[in-house]
């Protein structure tokens, strides 16, 4: 058994029998839950009447139809996702800190970097999990309320958007590793979460969304309407994650862990 395996078979251990895992898997399923309560209401506009402010919001949906709900699940993914997805980051690296077992980590004879690969494995195989729990949530409740407009091909398109939205959006958290280890626990990475979700906000109302890296799969997702994005926006988003998982590794190999 190489180091690699090893690593990420303890951090699968330590993902598994944490309860922060059951509560992101319970935040997953509640996008889904969410987004099908607007469409539903949006079917019976007498009874979005009588739901009050739930009501007013889900009558702002317009269309009621499987492309429709598929998009809104998209931009919940690609804008949510920022917060849920960093959460995740943020545990793995940043647990180390504040359960103090970042010492007794980087004492075993392990590299450094294939611990932190191994986190990075981690990290990825539990926000794609995620992913496809939204995706087959929204699905058996899109067909439990009986969404109009169901075809494989509509369906497809809105799958394959969301599924890309969802990797693109893990990418960009990636970054987050570097402030969790850095900063040593989990304010400094969440504050960074914050921030990056405003600042992408800021970046898209003044028309250069396209060239900031957290604000291009929400653009993706046509949240902000049709932008065609180009090679540019992709290449300064995996840019991005690839300096946070530099960062990272850098960190953990030459930074003095005293």
């Amino acid at each position: 058994m190489t180091w690699f395996t090893a690593s990420c078979k303890a951090e699968l251990l330590k993902m598994r029998r944490s309860k922060t895992f059951w509560i992101t898997l319970l935040a997953a399923v509640f996008v889904p839950l969410m987004m099908g309560l607007l469409m539903y209401v949006s079917k019976s506009p007498d009874y979005a009447r009588k739901m009050g402010l739930i009501g007013t919001k889900a009558q702002l949906v317009g269309r009621v139809d499987w492309r429709t709900y598929l998009n809104f699940l998209s931009q919940a993914v690609s804008i949510g996702g920022m917060f849920l997805f960093g959460f995740v980051v943020s545990w793995i690296f940043g647990r180390e800190y504040s359960d103090r077992t970042f010492k007794d980590l980087i004492a075993l004879p392990a590299p450094r970097p294939t611990v932190v690969w191994s986190k990075f494995a981690a990290t990825a195989l539990w926000c794609i999990l995620l992913t496809l729990l939204i995706i087959v949530f929204g699905l058996l409740i899109g067909f439990c309320i009986v969404i109009p407009g169901w075809s494989p091909g509509i369906a497809a398109q809105g799958l394959l958007i969301l599924l890309v939205s969802g990797i693109l959006t893990i990418l960009v958290s990636f970054p987050v590793a570097f402030f969790a280890s850095a900063g040593g626990g989990y304010m400094a990475p969440m504050a960074f979460v914050v921030l990056t979700i405003v600042l992408a906000q800021v970046a898209g109302a003044l028309g250069w969304g396209a060239y900031f890296p957290w604000a291009v799969p929400a653009l993706y997702t046509g949240a902000a309407g049709v932008i065609n994005l180009g090679f540019a926006s992709y290449a300064v988003l995996l840019l991005a994650s690839a300096a946070g998982m530099s960062g990272t590794l850098l960190w953990w190999r030459y930074a003095d862990h005293k």
